[in-house]
């Protein structure tokens, strides 16, 4: 099995990161309790992931092979 779908995928989602994460919001929003931070850690990848791969079919495809190696 090739690694290489998995790394784009990797790559694509720090990409995004950059992008559309504001880390001292999140600090600052990301509940104390850690199953809410946990959540909040989840939902955030999501959002993240869904904002940068609506208009990019190659980075979409890449994100669905990152989970698929999983």
């Amino acid at each position: 099995i090739s690694l290489l779908p998995y790394i784009r995928g990797t790559a694509d989602f720090a990409a995004l990161l950059t992008r559309y994460h504001d880390d001292a919001l999140h600090r600052e929003l990301r509940p104390k309790e850690a199953n809410a931070g946990q959540i909040f850690d989840m939902l955030e990848s999501i959002r993240v992931e869904t904002l940068g791969s609506q208009h990019l079919l190659g980075v979409q495809q890449n994100l669905y092979q990152r989970y698929e190696h999983k």
